[in-house]
Formats: C-alpha cells, sequence, structure tokens
C-alpha cells in the first residue's frame, strides 16, 4: 500500500457485526457524492407535494345540493322506483342528488306551491294552469293511463264523455287534479265522490257503495293483486284517457327547468328510460299506465 493512498481505507474493528466486511479487515472508506446528496435532497423537497396530490386525488368529491320532489303516496313501489332511477339520473346530469318522499296528492300539492318542498316528479300537462307557482319541465318521462273500474260486467265506450247520461255512481282518488278537471263535468255531483285511498275505492265497489272507480292504471292494478282483492272480481271496463306524466318545479327553480328538460331529452335518446323500464318491471312490454310504444 503506498503512503499516498493509505489515508483512502479504514481498519474495520473486530465487534463491527455481522453486516460488515469482517472483523480485522479493510474496506475503502466511503465519502459523500455530490450527485447523490442533490438527488436525496430534491426528492424531500418533491415528496410531500407527490404526496398532496395522491391525497387530493383520494379525496372525495364534495356533495352535490339536494332537490327535495314530492310523490303522491297512491303509486305502486314500482311505479316510484322507475321515476326514481329516472330522476335520480338527470338531476345528477345537471349538478344535484335527488331526495324524494311521497304525501296525499293533496299534501304534495301544498308542499309544492308552497316551497316546502323543490317540485312534484309526477303530473299531468293541464296541472301548471292551477299551480301557478310551479314551472312544468316541458319533456315528459312517460306516459299512464286513467283508467275505469267496476265490479259489475258494466260497458263503456272509453272516454270521459263516455260516463255522461250514464247514470252511473262514479269515485275517484281525492286530490287528483285532473279527475277533478274532467268528471265534474260529465258526472252530476250527486253521484260524484271521492276516496282517500284506492283500497277504500275499491272497498266500496266490493260493497255496491258506488259503480265506477277511476285512477291511473298501474296503481289500481297494483292494489288488485294484493290478497285483499286479487279474488274480489273488480277489473278494468274502460280507458278514460291516456296523458303523459311530467315533473314539476317551483318557480324558484326556473333556470333549473331547461337543463332538466335537456337531460330528459338525452336520456330518452339513448333510450335510458327504457332500459330503467326493463331493470324495473323485466320484460313486461306494457306495464300498466306505462310508456306509449
Amino acid at each position: 500500500m503506498t503512503p499516498q493512498r493509505e489515508n483512502e481505507y479504514q481498519e474495520l474493528p473486530a465487534h463491527a457485526g455481522p453486516f460488515a466486511t469482517g472483523a480485522g479487515k479493510i474496506r475503502p472508506a466511503t465519502r459523500p457524492c455530490p450527485l447523490f446528496m442533490k438527488r436525496c435532497f430534491l426528492r424531500l423537497i418533491l415528496l410531500p407535494i407527490a404526496l398532496s396530490s395522491v391525497y387530493a386525488s383520494a379525496a372525495p368529491a364534495p356533495a352535490l345540493p339536494v332537490l327535495l320532489l314530492a310523490g303522491v303516496d297512491n303509486l305502486d313501489l314500482n311505479f316510484r322506483t322507475w321515476l326514481s332511477l329516472i330522476y335520480s339520473e338527470a338531476l345528477r346530469r345537471v349538478g344535484y342528488q335527488m331526495e324524494y318522499r311521497v304525501y296525499p296528492a293533496k299534501r304534495a300539492s301544498a308542499l309544492a306551491d308552497s316551497g316546502a318542498v323543490d317540485g312534484e316528479i309526477q303530473r299531468v300537462k293541464s296541472y301548471g294552469a292551477h299551480h301557478p307557482n310551479l314551472l312544468r319541465v316541458p319533456i315528459p318521462h312517460f306516459s299512464g293511463a286513467f283508467s275505469a273500474y267496476a265490479l259489475e260486467p258494466l260497458k263503456l265506450s272509453g272516454g270521459w264523455s263516455s260516463l255522461a247520461d250514464s247514470g252511473l255512481r262514479v269515485e275517484y282518488l281525492a286530490g287528483v287534479t285532473y279527475c277533478e278537471q274532467m268528471l265534474p263535468p260529465v258526472v252530476p255531483a250527486a253521484l260524484l265522490s271521492t276516496a282517500y285511498e284506492i283500497k277504500l275505492g275499491l272497498r266500496k265497489l266490493e260493497r255496491h257503495r258506488s259503480d265506477v272507480f277511476i285512477d291511473l292504471e298501474f296503481s289500481v292494478e297494483a292494489a288488485l293483486q294484493s290478497d285483499e282483492f286479487k279474488n274480489a272480481g273488480i277489473h278494468k271496463i274502460a280507458t278514460m284517457e291516456v296523458v303523459d306524466g311530467y315533473a314539476y318545479l317551483n318557480k324558484r327553480h326556473a333556470d333549473l327547468v331547461p337543463r332538466l328538460a335537456h337531460a330528459l331529452s338525452e336520456m330518452k335518446r339513448e333510450g335510458l328510460i327504457e332500459r330503467y323500464r326493463k331493470q324495473v318491471y323485466g320484460d313486461e312490454k306494457n306495464p300498466p299506465g306505462g310508456e306509449k310504444k
């Protein structure tokens, strides 16, 4: 070993441990490498920045604002599920999440009119004429049929006018605005009554306290599938009218109406509303009161 290089080596002590090169042996003394130190320094600086980016990407997105829509409580579960799927997606596309609550029909109207809820999820086209605080979303989600049901083997030609001069005692669901509009011109007040639940209306048919009960077909059909009525003999005798269903928003959401209409239009173009129907009703071609084909 030359004297010039002598200070480049160091003797290892005997207790240096098993990972040393061996007690009493020599190894080159390590010197800090400037390039290595520079890389370590850069990593120390960049690591917090990288970690902050990872945590930022993993953080949950801010919650969307909630839009509360009221629905009437006489709709069957499948129909409510279909509506919920449609408007959950439509509102997501315009930056909202939906909350859907059901109420008696008149209560739903009062809440929407007053602004206690943000709107109603299912009403007919003419509904807005009697509710100036509400704005109709101009794209219908799908259609439903108002139909007449009876216990006796009655025959009607169909349409509201077929009830004129029939002498039949007609009942409908309280709070259903369209029936309130269409029935008084063709059925005398003495023969017209309301029921506060579909099942109450069907029970009155069973007990011969009324002759005809009218409501949305999908709702009545759902009630007739229950144990109470499935063998009652109550049956559909005529379709009064097939009407489109629309959502209504309180007028404070006027800016949202065209955006929601566009979302619904796109969903129809994509076939998404029909896919939701199949998801809820399976392969049934036309669920009661469902979309017109």
